[in-house]
């Protein structure tokens, strides 16, 4: 299911997935569309030393973002098959 998102709005869904895959994964992930451009957002829950709750945040440009990941990715292909041969 595709949401529409408005211009200069976001949205952002608790993220299970990464958070049983690795403990500094994003506690939320989303987009948020800026002046007709896509950006992820990644959002990690957080702690002062005080003690107050805070929200960190990471947010890319959505199609950079998709490069980067299509790379890393081919370039593990390589590994994986360089190291089998």
């Amino acid at each position: 299911m595709a949401l529409n998102i408005e211009n200069n709005q976001g949205i952002a869904f608790y993220n299970t997935n990464g958070l049983m895959r690795n403990e500094k994964s994003p506690t939320f992930k989303g987009e948020i569309m800026l002046e007709g451009r896509r950006i992820e957002v990644a959002i990690w829950e957080r702690q002062t030393k005080s003690g107050t709750k805070m929200l960190t945040m990471r947010v890319e440009d959505a199609n950079a973002a998709q490069i980067e990941r299509a790379e890393r990715r081919l370039e593990y292909l390589r590994n994986k098959s360089e190291s089998a041969a």
